[in-house]
Order: C-alpha cells, then structure tokens, then sequence
C-alpha cells in the first residue's frame, strides 16, 4: 500500500478470510474453548526474508499455553516442534494445513510427539499453517453458556425468566 500510494495508484482493500478461520473451518473445531483455551496467538518464526522481534520469539508466546496459530510454518517444523516440546505435553494435539479451502487443501492431525515421524517435510514446505493447543481435543472443554437458554442477554431473556412471565 506504501508503495501504491508513493506512485500515486488508487487501490482498494478487500478483506477475505484468514487462513487460521479457514483452517478451524476446516478442522470443524473451535479455537477457544471455556476451560481450555480463551486466547489464540497467531505468529509465526524468523525466516529468511524478515525476522521476527526477540519479544514476539516462539519461546515466550508458547509458555502461554493458549491456542498457536504458526504461519509458514512448513520449513521450520523440527525447530518449531522442538521449541513446543519444552511446553506442551507431547500429546498435546496439533494440525498441520495447507492451501486450505483450495481444492489441493492438506490437512493432518497428530500430537506434538508424533508429527514429524509422520510427515514428509517437503510435502509441507509451503503456505503451511500449524495450529498447537488442546482445544483441538473433540472431547475438551465445557460448552459456552453463551448461547444457552439460560443465559440472557439484551437480544434475549432466559428460558427461565421467560416462561415466570
């Protein structure tokens, strides 16, 4: 956009879908669930082209715990395994897409333990988006009150509170 706007070209800004939506899409899971995860860190690692800020280093942002969305990930899959392991369990799930909602789309499920045993790297060089974090459990986490019959809200009143009226 700087350099459009430096030589004077209009331009316009389309807003699509993030990759990380696409892939939940996909992977017809949640990435926040109550009791498990609340936050998603989406990042991704130095690579040759530019650098990521010490501050933002994948060390720090995965002692959280919260749910990791790692862009471009592919090249650096042992490295970025390796950085997890010290913390996350082994089994902790993961997910590895690529060209998601494309019809060449990539799609694997593992644990942290077992990915890389299970993947060829060079199937998975490019656009490869790893997602890390327990929320990726089917069996995890307590459904959201919010959209339960007893939770009101401005839009609604309650099962509860309705049916006393």
């Amino acid at each position: 956009m700087r350099r459009l706007e430096a030589l004077g070209i209009e331009y316009e800004i389309v807003p699509g879908v993030s990759s990380f939506t696409a892939a939940a899409a996909a992977l017809r899971c949640e990435l926040t669930k109550p009791g498990v995860s609340q936050s998603v860190i989406l990042t991704r690692v130095s690579g040759r082209a530019s650098s990521v800020p010490e501050r933002e280093a994948l060390s720090g942002l995965a002692a959280h715990r919260a749910t990791l969305c790692i862009f471009l990930s592919g090249p650096h899959l042992p490295e970025i395994v390796s950085e997890l392991a010290r913390h996350y369990e082994g089994d902790t799930p993961v997910a590895l897409v690529a060209r998601v909602s494309w019809s060449e789309e990539k799609i694997h499920r593992s644990t942290l333990d077992a990915i890389l045993a299970e993947v060829d790297l060079s199937d998975w060089a490019l656009t490869t988006l790893l997602i890390v974090g327990d929320v990726l459990r089917f069996d995890s986490g307590a459904e959201s009150s919010l959209y339960g019959s007893a939770y009101q809200h401005r839009f609604r009143q309650s099962a509860r509170r309705s049916s006393k009226l």
